[in-house]
């Protein structure tokens, strides 16, 4: 079993303060990415993913993000079966995002 980093909210935050060249990919639907999402996220829906791998790095460090931290832990899975090393699933996705980091994002 692949073991699935997770990054907190709180950390991706001070890391982005911080400007430390992550990868933001954002795996939910066009709906969801339309309500609420983080600045310079790339969006690509989870479904779309494994045919898109070609545009993700594999020199950066990429934060896979959801609505709550399932689907991004999913989508980290299938990038560290492809190969790609420095993977991490947002813990709590977007939600917790808007609740303990940005609480004027909308939320659904």
């Amino acid at each position: 079993m692949i073991k699935i980093a997770t990054l907190s909210v709180e950390s991706l935050s001070n890391q982005l303060t911080n400007q430390q060249p992550l990868y933001l990919v954002d795996v939910r639907q066009k709906w969801e990415y339309d309500i609420c999402h983080l600045a310079n996220s790339i969006h690509i829906p989870l479904n779309e993913l494994a045919d898109r791998l070609s545009e993700l790095p594999r020199t950066k460090a990429i934060v896979m993000i959801c609505h709550h931290g399932i689907r991004s832990q999913q989508a980290a899975a299938l990038l560290l079966k492809s190969g790609f090393n420095n993977v991490a699933s947002l813990e709590g996705g977007i939600n917790a995002w808007a609740q303990r980091i940005d609480p004027t994002m909308a939320v659904y």
